[in-house]
């Protein structure tokens, strides 16, 4: 008869000498772990092995005794016994039935995958130091029968971003840089349109959002120029708001602090993350583009919803972004990073940041104007990478990420020192990733998931968006063009945004921007819809204005949501 506790692991080595405990009378946390063992030799370890039936026979027994504490206590043949890959995949079993259940997580991605046409997840879980979860879901494409699995790696988009702000943070603890720094004391050539923002812009008002730029993210989306490119194109790039007045999110910050890090460190941001982050914590399966992840396989494809169906797509290159948005990783590697963020920076052994620095990180730095969410979690602020809130009374961290093709999101609990991120190869619901992992952390702090209901009240609205059909075709008759066709081609320019073409197709008229094609649909005078050709819901205004000669002199886009239209004057008629 085997019974089962749980208890603080005594080690004990060959001799029966128990190793000494920490300053506080007990073994540090790496030491407490809920593990199995025998106190009858024929209760199944025999010369520290346990076979495979024989395991299975004791997880049958732990899944009816759940709700029972569970003891080792190892007498003979420790050594062997810790040396078995059995005794790590039982301890996982374990892990699972004593902080939650994997069947209910189970239960939930399999069901949301189903519910939202999701083909892959991969998901990672971590509570009180250790991984209880790595687990993939589904395929990597529609296009083939191979499933995700713990080491499947996706993009994980902005949550990059906690990745940028953990290298400068590196960098603070060797003396090298301060929060607080100016920007422009390390870039030199650093510029932004306002004159105070550009010499008073510290490294933490552009970890935080602070600078006063908005989004801008039509000027580098699809774009290819190199990342020192956006020092030259930041001048030309409207501001709106001065610095510090407001939050306002922002990608081309965290490039500007890409190159900062290599002028600091004499290393490319590339380079910097992986010997001071990946190599320390041991991710093997992390990269920092789509096209390095592919080369070593085991990838996902993208995949977004075109009308009512969901179809694989392809990934956009961002490494000219990359300290934004442009690091690929697995489940597996995931649970690694979110040891780190739990454990004050230590990860195993190592201290890889200090305590106080990670504080710092961790902490709100920028009050959000708005709730994001109507109901829990509550984001209120931003910190250094991380959004932070409240979630069922508990202070969070989470960040989210979103590229063409897939989604992420990440949610820390430290209260509850549980880490939980969930990624999936589609964008066509922002919506999942960020429930499932608040579903999942429910499970894990024991608390009944009304992930159900909600899953039904999206399906519902689902459905309802599906009988909705958008037609830009007007009952009215529309005037004609102002100016012959020819008057509106050429090429117009725009020193942040750089130039957008118009030329004459089969087809009408057609705007090329950073690759990407936009018919132009003309709606009255002189303003068009541009509607690109590959995404249907995306549209852009456009109007022309003329000079004192009636001639086409400038083109004005709505590229950025926060400002009226952004002007291109025309350099010339041909293209």
């Amino acid at each position: 008869m085997i019974f089962f506790s749980i208890c603080s692991l005594n080690f004990f080595d060959s001799s029966g000498l128990k190793y000494p405990p920490n300053d506080q009378g007990s073994l540090g946390s790496e030491a407490v772990c809920p593990v199995v063992s025998s106190v009858e030799k024929g209760a199944g370890f025999e010369d520290g092995l346990l076979l495979e039936e024989e395991v299975k026979e004791l997880l049958g027994f732990i899944g009816l005794l759940s709700d029972i504490y569970v003891t080792i206590l190892i007498v003979q043949h420790f050594r062997a016994f810790m040396n078995t890959k059995i005794f790590f995949t039982l301890l996982t079993a374990l892990s699972l039935h004593v902080y939650g259940s994997e069947e209910k997580i189970n239960e939930i991605v399999n069901e949301t995958i189903k519910t939202f046409e999701i083909p892959g997840a991969a998901i990672s879980v971590v509570k009180d130091g250790k991984i209880i979860l790595n687990k993939g879901y589904g395929v990597r494409s529609l296009l083939s029968s191979k499933s995700v699995d713990e080491l499947t790696v996706f993009p994980i988009a902005s949550c990059t971003k906690a990745f940028t702000a953990m290298a400068l943070g590196i960098l603070v603890d060797k003396e090298l840089i301060e929060w607080d720094d100016k920007v422009i004391e390390h870039i030199p050539e650093f510029r932004l349109h306002d004159v105070h923002a550009t010499y008073y812009s510290t490294i933490r008002d552009l970890l935080c959002h602070m600078s006063g730029l908005p989004r801008h993210e039509i000027m580098w989306y699809y774009s290819t120029f190199p990342r020192s490119e956006i020092l030259n194109k930041l001048p030309g790039l409207s501001l709106t708001k001065d610095l510090r007045a407001r939050f306002q999110y922002n990608n081309l910050m965290y490039a500007v602090l890409g190159i900062l890090i290599e002028k600091v460190s004499g290393k490319t941001w590339e380079q910097y993350i992986s010997e001071n982050i990946f190599r320390t914590l041991k991710m093997k399966r992390s990269f920092f583009s789509y096209q390095e992840a592919q080369k070593m396989g085991n990838v996902v494809s993208a995949h977004t919803k075109i009308h009512t169906k969901v179809q694989q797509s392809q990934f956009v290159d961002s490494t000219n972004m990359g300290p934004a948005i442009s690091i690929h990783t697995c489940a597996s590697d995931m649970s690694k990073w979110m040891l780190l963020q739990l454990n004050d920076g230590k990860y195993q052994d190592k201290q890889i940041v200090e305590m106080q620095t990670l504080s710092e990180m961790h902490s709100v730095q920028a009050a959000l104007q708005n709730i994001y969410y109507e109901r829990s979690p509550y984001i209120f602020g931003y910190g250094l990478g991380w959004f932070t809130g409240i979630y069922d009374g508990n202070y969070i961290l989470m960040h989210g990420g979103t590229v063409h093709g897939a989604l992420s999101y990440l949610v820390l609990i430290p209260k509850e020192n549980l880490g939980v991120m969930v990624m999936i190869n589609s964008d066509h619901e922002n919506y999942v990733p960020e429930r499932l992992a608040y579903a999942i952390c429910d499970i894990m702090m024991q608390k009944e998931p009304d992930w159900r209901q909600e899953l039904e009240k999206k399906k519902e609205q689902i459905q309802s968006d599906v009988s909705i059909t958008y037609s830009d075709e007007s009952s009215e008759e529309l005037p004609a063009l102002l100016c012959p066709v020819e008057n509106y081609l050429g090429r117009y320019s725009n020193s942040g945004y750089g130039d957008v073409k118009i030329e004459e197709k089969a087809n009408g008229m057609i705007l090329t921007y950073n690759g990407q094609s936009y018919q132009l649909k003309h709606k009255g005078y002189n303003h068009f819809m541009a509607q690109s050709t590959t995404k249907n819901d995306l549209w852009i205004h456009c109007w022309f204005y003329t000079d004192s000669n009636g001639k086409i002199s400038d083109c004005f886009l709505g590229l950025e949501p926060q400002l009226w239209l952004i002007a291109f004057s025309k350099k010339s008629d041909s293209t």
